[in-house]
């Protein structure tokens, strides 16, 4: 079995504490972008994968944002 700790989940490089943005678009765009570069793979990729992920009907009783993981 794969064990993730928390540590991995929020390394010093995926906190953002003076992340500002404009609206829910831009947020997805800047995160999937960070992390893009993080994985190596080409940005555009995972921008569209994470925008899309994001429109799917949320999964959460009173709404939000779901993003698949």
């Amino acid at each position: 079995m794969t064990v993730i700790r928390i540590t991995d989940l929020l390394a010093p490089s995926r906190v953002f504490p003076n992340l500002a943005v404009r609206d829910r678009e831009e947020l997805l765009r800047t995160l999937a972008l960070h992390l893009a570069t993080e994985a190596g793979r080409p940005a555009n990729d995972l921008v569209a994968a994470v925008v899309a992920a994001a429109n799917r009907p949320p999964l959460m009783i009173r709404g939000g944002v779901s993003l698949l993981h």
